[in-house]
């Protein structure tokens, strides 16, 4: 599941809404307009999924998120990110090879705050 945000508290309900219907085993979202005041346990897709989350640091809007079922394993791969908003995590699927899983946001053009 890709989904563009635009502030996951506004849209927390109908977010975890879509996540129960289409029960995703990954969703991206992008958007997210979180800042390291709201803690993982106020997203309503947390559970059942691990999440990673990449905040934008000088400005509330932006972020990325990855979230995985806690059934798959997913790592973290810090070292591919770079200063754009991009995060990265490797899954391991049993007898299979390994899959790169990426969340991008490319802020609007005249955005000078990123």
């Amino acid at each position: 599941l890709n989904v563009n945000c635009q502030s996951i508290m506004a849209r927390n309900q109908a977010l975890s809404q879509l996540t129960a219907d289409s029960k995703p085993n990954i969703i991206i979202a992008n958007e997210t307009w979180l800042t390291e005041n709201h803690g993982i346990a106020e997203i309503l897709i947390s559970d059942g999924y691990v999440i990673e989350r990449r905040d934008r640091e000088r400005h509330s809007h932006g972020g990325v998120i990855i979230a995985v079922k806690k059934t798959l394993i997913a790592t973290r791969e810090s070292e591919l990110e770079t200063d754009c908003e991009i995060m990265w995590c490797k899954l391991k699927l049993a007898g299979k090879k390994t899959m790169h899983i990426g969340a991008f946001y490319r802020p609007h053009e005249n955005d000078k705050t990123h």
